[in-house]
């Protein structure tokens, strides 16, 4: 269970929903035998037990999948196919990957808007937004019903377009630079290849049929003024943690239909380039080799 999965677990239970959160490791083990899950959160602190499970035995009415685009394979066939699935995750392709295991009611894609970071294995920090968009009124009732602001649309696929180009400028810059998203966000230097990232995933969107909207780059960069400057994206947690990111399914995505359609999209292929050079030695699959004298990092020291 990672942080928005954490996070929604408690704002459920805290809303007074039947629900039950899969955890793993050091995090089952302690919310198993009853200690609080912690929600520290803009919106107001809550705390208190959680009904956990190691690995889910039965299918159940609506299955919240928050996990990391990577983990999505995996997790779809771990679980038992029944009911109603929610992809509350990053990305385009989550929805179709769930779809592919058979015995789902129905698939729902959503755009999750909530900046979170999990502290420890219990403890959840939650700085930013904090809601859900989607287009099925069913599911939107029930979560509005708990405790969790669910905004209903016509069409879930412009605002997960939107998200994409937030992901592809915010995620990827931040953890390139190693820097929180406001010193990213107002840097005068990075201004413009803010607006290239988005304008090209803008035609990509289009390209796929998505009815985008002319304002599309002011609206996405719009939404990062409204963000504290303290806030952090999930792969610049990442990074910081040493695990491998989620660049598949966000500049990866972007890059593989823009070339399905010839569309030429550079600055998001050099970001591509730069943030899996950054993940790869981030999670140690880069190995930086040893200089002369037998340090890492090369160049041995001169003196005069």
């Amino acid at each position: 269970m990672g942080a928005i999965g954490g996070w929604l677990l408690a704002r459920l239970t805290e809303g007074g929903a039947d629900v039950t959160g899969w955890a793993r490791g050091a995090t089952f083990t302690r919310l198993a035998t009853g200690e609080a899950l912690v929600l520290r959160s803009k919106d107001g602190d809550w705390e208190g037990p959680v009904r956990v499970v190691q690995r889910p035995e039965r299918a159940y009415d609506l299955t919240f999948v928050c996990t990391k685009s990577t983990a999505t394979a995996a997790v779809a066939h771990a679980l038992v196919p029944g009911g109603v699935v929610v992809s509350v995750q990053n990305g385009l392709d989550n929805p179709g990957v769930l779809a592919a295991v058979a015995g789902w009611e129905r698939v729902e894609p959503t755009v999750v808007y909530c900046g979170c970071n999990r502290v420890d294995p219990v403890t959840v920090r939650h700085t930013s937004n904090g809601y859900l968009v989607l287009a099925d009124p069913e599911v939107g009732a029930w979560l509005s019903a708990h405790g969790v602001r669910a905004d209903v649309v016509p069409d879930v696929a412009p605002r997960m377009w939107m998200k994409l180009a937030a992901n592809v400028v915010q995620n990827s810059l931040t953890a390139i630079l190693d820097s929180l998203q406001g010193p990213v966000r107002d840097h005068p230097d990075l201004q413009r290849l803010q607006r290239d990232l988005c304008d090209e995933v803008r035609r990509v969107g289009v390209a796929e049929g998505a009815d985008l909207p002319l304002d599309f780059t002011d609206a996405v960069l719009g939404g990062f003024a409204r963000l504290p400057p303290y806030n952090g994206t999930s792969m610049l947690w990442d990074r910081r943690a040493g695990v491998p990111f989620e660049v598949d399914a966000l500049t990866g995505a972007v890059v593989r239909r823009a070339v399905t359609h010839g569309i030429d999209v550079p600055a998001v292929r050099t970001v591509d380039a730069l943030v899996r050079f950054v993940s790869d030695a981030a999670s140690g699959a880069v190995v930086q080799p040893a200089g002369p004298d037998g340090g890492a990092g090369g160049v041995p020291e001169m003196r005069v």
